[in-house]
């Protein structure tokens, strides 16, 4: 019987977390790392060749705030960041829709779409 209900709430959590992204803040000395991750890929794996997206050993890096798509746009939109880690077709499809990545920057790995963008300011390095 338990194990049923272990089932049932996997299930349960699954659909809880589709459409929802999560989306964390790592504030750092060189400025915010934006790391998004749709919810429902969060513990899974997946793999293209040599590359390998690990989504269970790394799932901490991601969650953090879970959100819907407008609410994580609007946050992105208005945040200043200097790299981001976006996985997922809802996340990769935010920064796509705000002007902020083109789509020949989606990398996939299995089905899975990666993006990741850096800021890079050549005003503020010593040349």
């Amino acid at each position: 019987m338990a194990g049923l209900q272990t089932s049932s709430s996997k299930e349960d959590s699954k659909a809880e977390l589709a459409g929802r992204i999560y989306v964390r803040i790592h504030d750092t000395p060189e400025g915010n790392i934006i790391a998004m991750c749709d919810g429902e890929l969060i513990g899974s794996r997946h793999s293209e060749g040599k590359m390998e997206l690990d989504l269970k050993s790394y799932a901490n890096f991601y969650i953090g705030d879970l959100m819907g798509p407008e609410e994580a746009g609007t946050l992105i939109h208005e945040l200043d960041f200097y790299t981001a880690n976006i996985v997922g077709e809802i996340s990769v499809g935010i920064f796509i829709e705000k002007k902020m990545a083109e789509a020949s920057e989606i990398r996939r790995i299995g089905r899975v779409p990666c993006l990741h963008l850096f800021k890079m300011d050549f005003r503020s390095a010593s040349l």
